[in-house]
């Protein structure tokens, strides 16, 4: 029996939402043919695909082997289809670009600037968030290319990586905190701050976790913890002893935040900021022109 790509669909939709009803509604089909999409793939595949879980379903391990090769060919089928589309059309319509909130929007925006002046009639669909989200929604297929710090090595068989420039993270507090009158700070010095730092998977925070470990220091005192990053969300800084840790523009952004005076050799928080596509999948030649471009403004930096 032929598995046709909208089977896939729906068992993506159903893990994706965590139940067939759910699923059924999004696809737009009843959730009986939706239930008898996942029982003929589970007949194929001779064993069950989802299990219950709480108030919904989630996949089982050969649930889960199936998804994720489900999900390659989905993503292949729609660029394979957007490709011939294009073709035929002779233009590539909207291009999808993802960028950190490390990334100045001026280096973006001009970028796409650049773009639209080549081609007026190109649509550009822009989303801001952090790193992992962005790496999440570009291997889903709802992106075309990410702008933002190097994905982890788990992605190297996933992701192509182009550099662009190194970015240099620094420590950051309100102009006022008590630490801003030492010429120079060693990492000793921050043993005992308060910090407002992102979860504990991002990299930015793995990195400062292992220099204080290095350094045989307690660990880090997080007293505020999040999955965003905002001008909004430094104001916690605002008049406190808390520290984070930005770019090297946020100062420019946020008048009252101050640099730290922390010697360079206690902790290189510096890394590249890269912009990343899919591996093996079709890159239009927008999103080339954009990648050429980003290249040229960060060599001319």
């Amino acid at each position: 029996m032929a598995v046709e790509t909208f089977d896939l669909e729906c068992l993506l939709a159903v893990e994706r939402l965590g139940g067939v009803t759910r699923a059924a509604e999004a696809i737009g089909i009843s959730q009986p043919a939706m239930t008898k999409v996942v029982r003929r793939l589970e007949a194929l595949a001779g064993t069950a695909l989802f299990e219950r879980s709480g108030r919904g379903i989630v996949p089982t391990l050969a649930g889960q082997a199936l998804l994720r090769r489900a999900q390659v060919i989905v993503n292949e089928t729609a660029d394979a289809l957007a490709e011939a589309a294009a073709i035929k059309r002779g233009d590539l319509g909207l291009v999808r670009i993802g960028y950190s909130a490390t990334v100045p929007d001026g280096f973006v925006f001009g970028a796409c600037q650049r773009l639209l002046k080549r081609w007026p009639n190109v649509r550009i669909k822009l989303s801001h968030q952090l790193g992992g989200s962005l790496i999440d929604a570009l291997l889903g297929g709802e992106l075309d290319l990410v702008v933002g710090p190097a994905p982890g090595t788990q992605f190297e068989a996933k992701l192509t990586v182009s550099t662009l420039y190194r970015d240099r993270l620094i420590i950051y507090s309100d102009s006022a905190h008590p630490l801003q009158q030492r010429s120079e700070l060693r990492l000793t010095d921050l043993a005992d701050q308060a910090w407002l730092l992102p979860a504990p998977g991002f990299p930015l925070r793995q990195a400062l976790e292992r220099a204080f470990k290095e350094a045989g220091l307690p660990a880090l005192q997080v007293h505020i913890e999040a999955d965003f990053v905002s001008p909004a969300l430094a104001e916690f800084v605002r008049a406190t002893s808390l520290l984070c840790v930005g770019g090297t523009r946020i100062a420019d952004a946020l008048t009252w935040m101050r640099p730290l005076r922390l010697a360079h050799a206690e902790l290189d928080l510096e890394r590249p900021i890269c912009a990343t596509v899919r591996r093996g999948a079709w890159v239009s030649p927008h999103v080339r022109e954009l990648i050429r471009s980003m290249q040229d403004a960060a060599a001319s930096r």
